[in-house]
Order: C-alpha cells, then sequence, then structure tokens
C-alpha cells in the first residue's frame, strides 16, 4: 500500500491555471460566463472564502480571484497524497443555496483527459458515494481507513462530483424554496455550479466533457445535457465543451421500466400471488401516470418497491425477504456501501475537504419528498433530442440489478424514437470482452452504445470496478464506436 500511494502522489500532481483555447480557437470569456451565471442573482450578504468554518468560493470567482479560490479549495495533503480540490459554489444567494464540489484531475495526461461530471441519482443520494464505492480514487475499508482504488476513473478522468440537488450530502439551502422540485430547477443549479467551476479551473474548459450518473440520476444529467447544448446555442463565448451522456442503470422512462413482477416471477423471487399483485399495481401506476397524478403513483410505487419515505417495509420486501433491490443475489445491502460516512464524519477530515460542520446527508428524505412529483416522470424526449444533436450517449445495465433491471432498459433503448432507430435495431449484438474476459454484452449504432455488464448489481462500478474503467476510457476516447465500424 506505500509503494501505491507513493506512486499515486507522483502522478496526481497537477499545476493549474494555464488559459487554454477551444478547437475553434475562441477563447473561453470569463467576464461573459460571470454575466450569464449572476443573471437572476440576487445580490446579498454573503461571506467569501471561509465563514461559519465552511469554504464559500463563489463571490471570490466573481471577483477573478481565482488563484486564491483554488489555494483556499486545495484539499489538506494530510488527507492523501491525491490533489483534489473543494469547496461550496453558490448557485442562489436569495435562499443561500450551495452546492458542494470535490474535484480530482486526472492523474494522467490531465491536460488533455476528459473531465467526467458525476452525480448519484435516489433522488436524495450524495454522489460522494459515487466517489468512495464506486469510481473515485479511492474508498474506505471495513477499519475506516483510506485506500487508493486501482481502477479509479480518475486515472484518465477529471473527475468532478458534486452533491445536488442542495439538501443532499453536504449541500445545503436555507431556505424551503432553495429546494428543487423539478428537473429545470436542477439543471439551473446544476448549470451555475458548471459554470462557476470552469471560471475556477480555466485550464479545463478545452477538455471534453462528459456527464454520468446512476439510476435516477439520468434525469440530472439529461436535463443539465439539454441546458449546456441550449446555453451553448445561444452565446458560444461561454461554451461548455460537452460531448455526452454516461448512463449507468438509468432510471428515465418508469412507464417501461417498472415492471417488476415479470422480472421477480423469471427469476424465482416470487410466486404467482405476489406477481399477481405485482402486475395490478403496475397497471394502477400506469393509470395515474396517463393522468398525471404525480404523486400518488409515486406514493404508490414507493409502498409497492421502493420505500424512500414510507415508514413501512415495502410490498417487494415483505414479499421477497430482501431489503437489497440494488442486486437479486444479495438480500442485503453490502457493507462497502456505508463504510464512507463514518469518515466523513472525522473532525480532521471535514477540516481537509472545507465543509466543517455542516451536516452530511448520505440520503436525504427532505430532497426524496421535494422531487416526488417529479420522480416518475419521463425523461426520454430529453434524451432522443440528444441523440438527434449527436451527442454520444452509452447506456449501460446491469444483469443482476433488480430496480432498473436489464429487461426494462433493453426496452427503453430499442423503443428510443430518433434517426438511428432502425440502424441500431438491426445492429450486432456482440460478446465485449476486457483481457480475454467475458464482460457484457455490447451493441453500438451511430452515437449511441448500449452494454449488459455482466455479473453486475445496481452500482456498476462497484461491482465491476476493471471492466467499467475499461468501458468508460473505451466511450471517451471514441474506441467503441470505431471498433464496431
Amino acid at each position: 500500500m506505500k509503494i501505491l500511494v507513493c506512486f499515486a502522489f507522483t502522478i496526481w500532481q497537477i499545476v493549474l491555471g494555464r488559459e487554454f483555447y477551444s478547437l475553434n480557437h475562441q477563447k473561453f470569456d470569463s467576464k461573459k460566463l460571470t454575466k450569464e451565471i449572476t443573471q437572476g442573482m440576487t445580490v446579498g450578504d454573503t461571506v467569501e472564502g471561509s465563514g461559519n468554518d465552511k469554504l464559500f468560493l463563489t463571490q471570490l470567482i466573481f471577483r477573478g480571484a481565482y488563484d486564491k479560490a483554488r489555494s483556499l479549495a486545495l484539499v489538506d495533503p494530510e488527507l492523501s497524497p491525491v490533489k483534489s480540490y473543494s469547496g461550496f459554489l453558490t448557485v442562489n444567494i436569495t435562499f443561500n443555496t450551495n452546492l458542494f464540489f470535490w474535484f480530482f484531475p486526472a492523474a494522467y495526461n490531465p491536460e488533455q483527459a476528459p473531465v467526467v461530471l458525476w452525480l448519484n441519482g435516489g433522488p436524495g443520494a450524495s454522489s460522494l458515494f459515487g466517489l468512495f464505492t464506486e469510481n473515485g480514487p479511492y474508498y474506505v475499508d471495513s477499519k475506516g481507513y483510506l485506500n487508493m482504488r486501482s481502477n479509479s476513473w480518475a486515472l484518465t478522468h477529471s473527475m468532478i462530483y458534486i452533491d445536488n440537488p442542495a439538501g443532499v450530502g453536504f449541500s445545503f439551502t436555507e431556505d424551503e424554496d432553495g429546494f428543487c422540485r423539478n428537473q429545470n430547477q436542477v439543471a439551473g443549479d446544476l448549470y451555475s455550479a458548471l459554470s462557476q467551476f470552469f471560471l475556477l479551473f480555466p485550464s479545463f474548459t478545452n477538455q471534453d466533457l462528459y456527464l454520468g450518473s446512476q439510476s435516477y440520476g439520468a434525469k440530472y444529467i439529461a436535463s443539465l445535457g439539454m441546458r449546456i447544448h441550449e446555453a451553448n446555442s445561444a452565446n458560444p463565448a461561454v461554451k461548455i465543451n460537452f460531448k455526452g451522456l454516461i448512463l449507468s442503470s438509468p432510471y428515465i422512462d418508469p412507464m417501461i421500466q417498472a415492471d417488476y413482477g415479470s422480472f421477480l416471477y423469471s427469476h424465482g423471487m416470487i410466486d404467482d400471488q405476489a406477481r399477481k399483485h405485482f402486475d395490478e399495481e403496475r397497471l394502477r401506476f400506469q393509470e395515474l401516470s396517463a393522468v398525471k397524478d404525480w404523486v400518488k403513483a409515486h406514493t404508490l410505487m414507493d409502498e409497492l418497491f421502493h420505500g424512500d419515505l414510507t415508514p413501512y417495509a415495502t410490498y417487494y420486501s415483505n414479499a421477497t425477504g430482501f431489503q437489497n433491490f440494488l442486486n437479486y443475489l444479495q438480500p442485503s445491502f453490502p457493507p462497502s456501501f456505508s463504510q464512507h460516512r463514518a469518515f466523513l464524519r472525522q473532525p480532521f477530515v471535514r477540516t481537509a475537504i472545507h465543509v466543517g460542520s455542516q451536516k452530511y446527508h448520505s440520503f436525504s428524505k427532505k430532497v426524496a419528498r421535494s422531487l416526488k412529483e417529479d420522480f416518475h416522470q419521463s425523461i426520454r424526449s430529453v434524451v432522443e433530442r440528444l441523440l438527434e444533436l449527436d451527442y454520444k450517449i452509452l447506456v449501460i445495465s446491469a444483469q443482476l440489478d433488480v430496480v432498473c433491471h436489464a429487461p426494462g432498459i433493453h426496452e427503453l433503448v430499442h423503443s428510443l424514437q430518433w434517426s438511428g432507430k432502425e440502424e441500431f435495431a438491426n445492429a450486432s449484438r456482440t460478446v465485449w470482452r476486457v483481457n480475454n474476459e467475458h464482460a457484457g454484452f455490447l451493441k453500438v449504432a451511430k452515437n449511441l452504445a448500449y452494454l449488459v455488464m455482466r455479473n453486475s448489481g445496481h452500482a456498476i462500478p462497484h461491482d465491476q470496478p476493471l471492466w467499467t474503467y475499461t468501458l468508460i476510457n473505451e466511450f471517451t476516447s471514441e474506441f467503441l464506436f470505431e471498433e464496431q465500424v
């Protein structure tokens, strides 16, 4: 481990602050971007730099004090030899809404490596779950120690993790109206945060940007992707170099994906009586969704399956004896899913990442309640639009997933309405291998790639770290598309 840490210390260093130019030779206009992201924001009494033991960076960014802001945001190297930056970006001054980010420049070739913004879903799940248990540079072991992850995406990609929306993880708002109720609000806050990020780190504006997510997070990044596209079209001078989406175990169209009865029955997890109940409830769910009664639709599905807000055991749990709906081979959630929580409670860690005494919500029921009307509304039309606009999209399903099961995602991707639909339907499904090992099943047409990851549950990067690391590199390098030609 000492050798690995020393090696990581060498490769993770980067000098920031250089200014790059976009491929079309348009200089990234920070003044115009500052104007863009401050429009509509009410000027109030906000503390710049460190206030109330938390690091707020927005006022420093707007003043152009980028060097000072970056210096303050540097995570204490005593925490880890991996160079990183963290702090709070204010996205609404009126409500004092602040999103927490943690940024890791790529270990290899950071000046050219793609940038990935990673968001977990829920709604209400912290993106630090992704950092510590899925694809970040390190993980927390059973004894509470920080260890380097050998297949971290941050080796070859500059990774941004944002606790999203406000109320999740370390992100917070001081007003009830600061909680997001729909994807338009989520995308607005994320766009503000991302725009500030590129002002703070201008040397990364030239790199390709991919938006990555898991589960319900697909709605976040699809909405953000469209917001970026619209902003880029309206004002190319502040263009963000958005290239595509990484949709891991995505929850995109509940009308298609919520067929749990057939899936559970086919895997021997329920009997005929339970299947009948699931099928009846699915029909009720579709009827409620058809008349846009989203609150009742949410309550039905929450009591039937998800269990985010109901105080009682779900029907799924009672019928199967499973608490876990992320992997049908595991009745309970693995301990590794929660080991990072105690680590983040340590005072030294909190000081190092500039969050101070801010409460950490690994899962926020407050946010889940705020977005319950949005939860089961389809985002497929946005995904279809992004496909038509020629953004690259990678959809990954997991063979062992229950909540976003592979058959539902298979039906979803084949039902997408876009100009490449017929070509995708006729494309060959091939065995995808990593180091000659069967890792999954791949189908590619035009700018859409769909892979079923073998022997994996919902948290695909956690269950198959090497395979997922390889897949992401093949996707962002476009090799995944080239090898199908």
